[in-house]
């Protein structure tokens, strides 16, 4: 079996304190969704397209793995985009899927 890094998260939803409750509350689960993917490996330190270093590794897609770094505003895109389209880009999705098959 091969030996894995064992990753954490905190998870601090003060930055979204001043929005209106039902959308800090979608923030909260897209924040989430994006601390989540970081403990699962994505994205991959594999991936050479579609991915930027700014603060650790970010996806470039529509995708809740993207850098929100004007809070609350990217956030609340991130959010919009997530709603509409979905959590993840398939790029995500395909590491995801390949982290819990290893």
């Amino acid at each position: 079996m091969p030996k894995r890094n064992l990753n954490t998260a905190i998870i601090s939803v003060f930055r979204f304190r001043k929005l209106k409750e039902n959308k800090k509350y979608e923030c909260i689960k897209t924040l989430a969704m994006h601390e989540g993917g970081h403990m699962f490996g994505l994205p991959s330190n594999k991936r050479k397209e579609n991915v930027e270093e700014k603060l650790g590794g970010h996806c470039t897609n529509r995708c809740v793995m993207r850098q929100g770094l004007i809070v609350p505003d990217d956030w609340v895109r991130m959010t919009e985009d997530r709603i509409k389209y979905g959590p993840l880009c398939n790029q995500c999705v395909n590491e995801i899927y390949a982290f819990f098959r290893e």
